[in-house]
């Protein structure tokens, strides 16, 4: 093959291998740096097709929160929870804390914690005490669980956050013997 003398970045070395130009490795640069930048973009387009058709989504602070704390949180909050069943953290929601899920992320009709408010004996339904939840609050919690159990720290802190376990208390100087 013949190479033309005025082109530079079609030039070959003595021994056949083509060379590339800082020119051309720079244009490949950018051209990876954008397509990997707009790979988040493509993932959260998909994340919005997997919402329920119809739905507008749940928001947790606005819709879910002020319905566990007025009818769950009395019993099924702090340290001191009715039954060892506590709601306020997401780590005892998904079981990761005890072994047992009150909730299967995705399916709410495979949802221990669906199961009760939605229960007709009156020894297993959710709330035990007062009027069971509406249709509606039923609904919002299906939807927030088939959602994805989208969850806000700052309402309600991780089990890690305030645990007296030694790894978590501040480094204090013990005092010289």
């Amino acid at each position: 093959m013949i190479v033309p003398q005025n082109r530079p970045d079609r030039e070959r070395s003595a021994m056949g291998v083509r060379v590339v130009s800082f020119l051309q490795i720079g244009r490949l640069c950018i051209a990876l740096a954008v397509l990997v930048n707009c790979l988040p973009m493509v993932s959260l387009a998909d994340e919005g097709e997997l919402r329920p058709s119809g739905s507008q989504g749940v928001r947790f602070r606005e819709d879910v929160y002020p319905l566990i704390e007025n009818r769950c949180f009395r019993c099924h909050a702090g340290r001191e929870s009715s039954s060892g069943v506590r709601l306020d953290r997401r780590e005892d929601v998904l079981g990761e804390t005890n072994g047992t899920p009150l909730v299967v992320v995705g399916h709410s009709d495979r949802s221990e914690l669906v199961a009760r408010v939605t229960s007709k004996d009156s020894e297993t339904r959710m709330p035990p005490k007062g009027n069971p939840l509406t249709d509606t609050e039923v609904k919002l919690l299906k939807t927030w669980i088939d959602e994805g159990l989208d969850w806000d720290e700052t309402l309600l802190p991780s089990a890690v956050e305030g645990s007296e376990h030694w790894a978590f208390q501040p480094v204090l100087r013990p005092p010289v013997p």
